[in-house]
């Protein structure tokens, strides 16, 4: 275990990691921009991010102090540093649509939604928080395969969409 391995610094890691989402899907959104329903499907998982770091502002803002230092899982702290890692790289690979649907799966089902739902575990406040946080991060990772526009759904036929530079 590290100084660094602290609740803390887990939520400024989890904040970062949800802010590069959210660019990472404005970016897929712009590089799909001719196909209007599948900028407006990556413009609301952006969105969706967006409110998940938010929320883990808030946690700065409104957690003890005292808990915001006690340390963490050094398992759960290495996971968090990854991500950090994933998402940056990532956008270089994306040559057609099968690509993004493919990076966002990867993403959505990364130690990203394991290190939230520790947090919300630990600081939601109350049961019925937790309840509504854990039902948007389920709903969140269902809309990529349920809520992906429907001409859309056949990996071949997101292959043959081409990605603007």
């Amino acid at each position: 275990m590290t100084e660094d391995a602290t609740i803390a610094r887990l939520v400024e890691l989890a904040i970062e990691a949800e802010e590069a989402a959210e660019r990472l899907y404005l970016e897929l959104a712009r590089k799909f921009a001719r196909y209007g329903d599948v900028a407006d499907f990556w413009r609301r998982y952006a969105d969706t991010e967006a409110s998940h770091a938010q929320w883990l502002r808030h946690i700065q803002e409104t957690v003890n102090p005292r808990q915001l230092t006690a340390p963490i899982d050094f398992q759960v702290f290495q996971d968090a540093q990854n991500v950090q890692k994933l998402i940056p790289q990532s956008l270089q690979a994306i040559d057609n649509l099968e690509d993004a649907y493919q990076l966002a799966h990867e993403l959505e089902s990364s130690e990203v939604n394991t290190i939230f739902e520790v947090l919300v575990t630990n600081f939601a406040g109350d049961d019925e928080a937790a309840r509504f946080l854990r039902a948007q991060l389920r709903e969140h990772v269902a809309m990529l395969v349920s809520g992906f526009p429907a001409d859309f759904q056949d990996p071949a036929a997101r292959r043959a969409v081409k990605a603007l530079v």
